[in-house]
């Protein structure tokens, strides 16, 4: 069976979802919330692993189950000024709330 892996999460909120407490993460990695948007929508069990995307296979210890409870997408924009130029960036993050549902 294949589940969609959230990957590169921090092993300290890994520990804390662990905990069993429903928690809502901001996630700013492309390769994440690419994940998110075109294969875990609300309601589907995911993995989550501190591995790096490209060092993940088939076995490796270290990641937990997790229940996606709810998923929202946003750009937020980030302004940069100072005397000699204006910038205008937009950057887009994920925002889950997730719930460990085994080890």
């Amino acid at each position: 069976m294949k589940y969609a892996a959230l990957t590169g999460i921090s092993p300290s909120v890994i520990a804390e979802l662990k905990s069993g407490k429903a928690r809502t993460l901001e996630l700013n990695s492309a390769h994440n919330i690419i994940t998110l948007t075109e294969t875990a929508p609300p309601g589907e069990c995911i993995f989550m692993t501190s591995i790096n995307e490209e060092d993940l296979s088939p076995g490796d210890p270290g990641g937990i189950m997790v229940d996606l409870l709810a998923l929202s997408i946003g750009m937020r924009r980030i302004e940069v000024t100072n005397p000699f130029f204006y910038e205008e960036r937009e950057r887009m993050s994920a925002r889950i709330k997730v719930q460990f549902r085994g080890g």
